[in-house]
């Protein structure tokens, strides 16, 4: 014994450092490991959600750059720039965009970067955006920038969508769109946040740039890092420039620019440059292992130095007599028999091999399945042994029994006394009897609880990374709700995360939360509960209640204990539901569902778990907004062909034949043919035939075909278009090429049946000559005076009246009025035009003396009336004339004629005139009253068109369809006018209300 003594001490010295190196060795790789595949987890995640955010944005632009609807507005914004209505509508595009999905700014500009509309506080162009709009008006390509930073610090990317316009020689870029990216709302965001608690974990962004690696956002541990710092390419041991060299995912140990040892992963950014890394400090990784070694080390530190003490005194003992050796020996077994019960770290304990019962056992065992000594000693471990465990267990004892082994070693679970599952690593000797049978077994049993949660936690945490995946794609493929909540219940189910799942909203009257979408064990649970979101009934204060009240995910980890959960608790054992979670799904900020899952398991719902699931939350809701603004955008199309059909002008597409494609109800009523019947018909051999004599048109001589050739717009102010009856109609008409692609598809042409204007323009034309005559032959001086603007209008004939050219008068103000006009006329003459300004006049009637340019007096006769309103009925244009009438003046009689002629110019007219105010007659001329059969004005009066107008107009082949006549009453002769000849005929004259359904339908007239 002596002699290997120092062999002994030897031994139990080197066997704390022993253990823990073995301890190192073994658990190093597997906590690296572990720490990779979470990096690689977290990587993949993060990498699908910056693609798939990339995608939505590359889908932005392109969507917009493909909108036929919006190139046409756009269109007409640069040829018509003051169109209020147009820029309004491009406005509201643009706002439409930056309130759906967060943009910072949204700018139309033209090929040069000029601003034509923006929205947004962020309107500048830098010249990195300028030289890509150059590049995107060359490509025709939607583009967009990498990050770039701003003189100002603030980083940004943007999105260049052009603008196509269709040409005969392809498509042309006339404008471009500028989307500005929020970066921090989700880019910065998503590298910024880790699923997990971690205090040196995180995600940068990088790229290469030359021979260095540029950080593209934030780190944990430089300021305004973002495309400002930098690290040389050729530095092997720093992640980010491995990540940058390579082209596939990879992980690597190294030293991030701290100069701390890190582990770390990385991933390419599918489409970018970029490359998304992630790491953390190797030392927090092993920082559990470290602390276990410690408390390992110390325990076997004090059980060999036990050991040694005991030895110590083992020795003394050897010289006594050796008469009480045998006794000495006895008590040194029996010594360190004690000692290593007495370890705490582990339990040990000696059973029976006939009654499997616990014949003798330490404290730390009773610690490790919660029983006293007295309640252990009756206890077999067959009866605390999980019943999963029962089985392997067995098999295991009864092959000790049977001689095939003398130990075994194997994980199996204990049922406690307070009912919880403990982990063990059982190791089991047979101690045998001289005949080999078994006497007792011997066995030692560690609580192992913890590393196996830990494993089921990073197991757990696996399968919910692949389920957010999943959901992920889900949510990318989504078409409506009913389709995203299911496969929201469905996935977390069949892969065995959780029990069961459903989705649920509130009736806003009742405030109840009824499941609407359910998926799993246990949906029949769901029809017998009643969850009410009120705080003050008991149904209100689950989790559930809770969740959808306060707006954020909340967690119940132990149905038995928690008292919120009593009116349930019941119902959800017989499912053996241990613990749930409720998550708000959020639309348009509001709160729109509840999203509750349940497991069987009790603590399943960590700080990890309720992370990753609300980030699931998050994305769901953005996918039901992403769903509502995909929805506004397609009504918003839809919306456009509502206009297309309602516009009061006939379009019609054709394709590169000539066929109709495309006709609007307008264009079809006056063709005289249905739209069925229009459709796939060449245009010109429909409607555009023939000349007006009837000789046929060439369709090589037609501007529709010749817009096919040549790919040129075109317009005619006067055609014919031919209806199905054979008549034909005036039309003013545009063709416009359709072009996609440097491909021409076909042609919009847009008309407008010209009759009633042509009718309009002659007679205007007439009664403007004859004016002129009227005017020329009297010498009259005109002027017209807006009342907006103060700006007056003179023919040159009223400056010769005084002796001027109208060059010397211009511009003439009141107080040139007043410097010309005898001051004894002023003051009458401006009383004579307020009263008839503010209505106590029908005209503006003054006599004058207006000094002449050799000084002396000359009279004139000023007179005038308010030519136009304003809306409100305010007088906007006051219009009159200047006759010179100093000879008259001396003639009363030749005075009082010429006046009286003028005065009576409308009276007297053989042209049939009336006065039309707020649709209605006020006036009209004794032609019009003969005309149309009235003997007075004053029954004419108060009178609107529509009850004198027949509903519709008559043509050259078709007489007008009878009036349906109205009840009122008295009935008047009335005049219509077919094929330009007046007849009389009696027709039931009505009062405006009485006639409001004819008022209502002047299209018809």
């Amino acid at each position: 014994m002596k002699k290997r003594l120092p062999l002994h001490l030897v031994l139990l010295i080197l066997l704390v450092p022993l253990i823990g190196v073995i301890f190192v060795v073994v658990q190093t790789p597997k906590m690296e490991r572990d720490a990779y595949r979470n990096l690689e987890s977290i990587l993949a995640l993060k990498a699908a959600r910056i693609e798939s955010w990339l995608q939505e944005r590359q889908g932005d632009s392109e969507s917009l750059s493909g909108s036929e609807n919006l190139a046409l507005r756009v269109e007409q914004l640069i040829q018509h720039k003051n169109d209020p209505l147009n820029r309004r509508l491009l406005s509201n595009r643009l706002h439409l965009l930056l309130r759906s999905y967060g943009y910072l700014s949204a700018l139309l500009v033209d090929t040069q970067g000029n601003l034509l509309i923006g929205s947004g506080n962020h309107r500048d162009i830098p010249p990195l955006v300028r030289d890509l709009l150059r590049q995107t008006v060359d490509s025709k390509q939607v583009l967009h920038t990498d990050l770039y930073r701003e003189e100002t610090g603030h980083t940004h990317m943007d999105w260049i969508a052009p603008i196509l316009a269709k040409t005969p020689t392809g498509e042309r870029v006339i404008a471009a769109i500028v989307l500005r990216i929020n970066l921090k709302s989700f880019l910065y965001e998503t590298l910024q946040t880790w699923p997990t608690v971690s205090e040196s974990a995180g995600s940068v962004l990088v790229r290469r740039d030359g021979n260095d690696v540029l950080f593209l956002s934030e780190t944990h541990h430089i300021a305004n890092a973002p495309l400002q710092f930098r690290r040389p390419v050729d530095t092997p041991a720093l992640p980010a420039a491995a990540a940058v060299l390579a082209d596939q995912p990879g992980i690597m140990r190294g030293w991030d620019f701290r100069g701390v040892e890190v582990l770390s992963a990385y991933r390419p950014i599918a489409g970018t440059p970029w490359r998304i890394v992630g790491k953390i400090d190797r030392a927090e990784v092993l920082a559990p292992m470290w602390n276990t070694l410690l408390w390992i080390g110390g325990v076997v530190f004090a059980a060999v130095v036990v050991i040694l003490i005991v030895l110590y005194r083992l020795l003394r003992q050897q010289d006594y007599a050796h008469a009480l050796e045998v006794e000495a020996e006895k008590l040194k077994a029996d010594q360190l028999l004690r000692n290593f019960y007495e370890l705490p770290f582990i339990g040990m304990a000696i059973t029976s091999a006939e009654t499997k019962r616990w014949i003798r056992f330490n404290d730390r065992l009773c610690e490790i399945l919660g029983y006293s000594v007295e309640e252990l000693l009756g206890k077999t471990w067959e009866e605390m042994t999980h019943p999963e465990d029962v089985s392997a267990d067995l098999e295991s004892f009864d092959s000790l029994l049977r001689g095939e082994h003398d130990d075994y070693s194997l994980e199996k679970r204990f049922i406690r006394k307070d009912g919880a599952v403990v982990y063990t690593l059982i190791d089991v000797r047979c101690v045998r009897k001289q005949d080999g049978r078994a006497d007792f077994i011997v066995a030692t049993v560690q609580d192992i609880s913890e590393r196996k949660r830990a494993e089921i936690r990073s197991e757990r945490l696996k399968s919910l990374y692949e389920n957010l995946v999943k959901i992920n794609e889900t949510l990318l493929h989504s078409t409506d709700d009913k389709q995203l909540f299911e496969e929201l219940c469905r996935i977390p189910v069949d892969n065995g995360l959780m029990s069961m799942a459903w989705v649920g909203s509130e009736d806003p009257e009742t405030r109840r939360i009824h499941p609407t979408f359910r998926y799993g064990y246990g949906t029949p649970y769901l029809d017998t509960i009643v969850i009410s979101s009120r705080a003050d009934l008991p149904e209100g204060r689950g989790t559930t209640g809770t969740a959808f009240r306060e707006q954020k995910a909340i967690a119940t980890n132990d149905w038995r204990t928690d008292p919120a959960m009593a009116p349930w608790k019941a119902q959800a054992a017989q499912y053996g539901w241990k613990s749930s979670a409720c998550f708000p799904i959020f639309r348009n900020k509001k709160i729109h569902a509840i999203f509750t899952v349940y497991n069987q398991e009790p603590n399943f719902f960590d700080e990890q778990v309720m992370a990753l699931l609300t980030a699931l939350a998050g994305d769901v809701s953005y996918a039901l907004d992403g769903m509502d603004i995909r929805r506004a955008l397609m009504e918003s199309e839809e919306h456009s062909k509502l206009l297309l059909e309602s516009a009061n002008s006939g379009i019609v597409g054709l394709d590169v034949q000539g066929n109709i494609t495309f006709v609007n109800k307008t264009a079809a009523d006056m063709l005289g043919r249905s739209a069925e019947e229009l459709l796939t018909q060449p245009m010109h051999a429909t409607a555009h035939h023939s000349r007006p004599d009837g000789t046929p048109f060439p369709e090589e001589e037609c501007p529709l075909y010749a817009t096919f050739m040549d790919g040129q717009p075109r317009h005619f102010a006067k055609g014919i278009f031919w209806r199905k009856n054979n008549s034909n109609f005036p039309v003013e008409c545009w063709t416009h090429p359709i072009v996609r692609r440097n491909e021409l598809l076909g042609a919009v042409v847009v008309f407008q049946d010209i009759s009633e204007r042509l009718i309009i323009e002659e007679q205007v034309n007439s009664e403007r000559e004859r004016l002129r005559n009227i005017i020329d032959a009297t010498g009259a001086g005109t002027w017209e005076w807006n009342l907006s603007t103060g700006k007056a209008i003179f023919n040159e004939r009223w400056a010769e009246i005084f002796g001027y050219t109208l060059a010397e008068l211009v511009p003439f103000t009141t107080k040139s009025w007043e410097k010309f006009v005898h001051p004894d006329d002023l003051q009458l003459a401006n009383e004579r035009l307020q009263k008839h300004l503010y209505g106590k006049s029908d005209y503006y009637e003054c006599d004058v003396r207006m000094r002449h340019k050799d000084g002396h007096w000359v009279w004139i006769a000023d007179r005038g009336r308010i030519t136009r309103r304003a809306n409100d009925g305010s007088p906007l244009i006051v219009s009159g004339t200047h006759l010179d009438i100093t000879e008259r003046r001396q003639a009363q009689e030749r005075l009082f004629q010429s006046e009286e002629r003028f005065r009576k110019l409308f009276a007297d007219s053989k042209q049939p005139l009336m006065l039309i105010e707020d649709g209605h007659f006020i006036d009209a001329n004794p032609a019009t009253l003969e005309m149309i059969g009235f003997d007075s004005v004053d029954e004419f009066r108060g009178i609107s068109p529509a009850a004198i107008s027949p509903e519709y107009q008559p043509t050259a082949s078709r007489p007008p369809p009878k009036r349906k006549k109205c009840s009122a009453s008295p009935r008047k002769k009335a005049a219509t006018v077919s094929n330009g000849n007046i007849s009389r005929k009696t027709a039931s004259i009505s009062s405006p209300k009485s006639c409001s359904r004819r008022s209502a339908s002047p299209g018809k007239r």
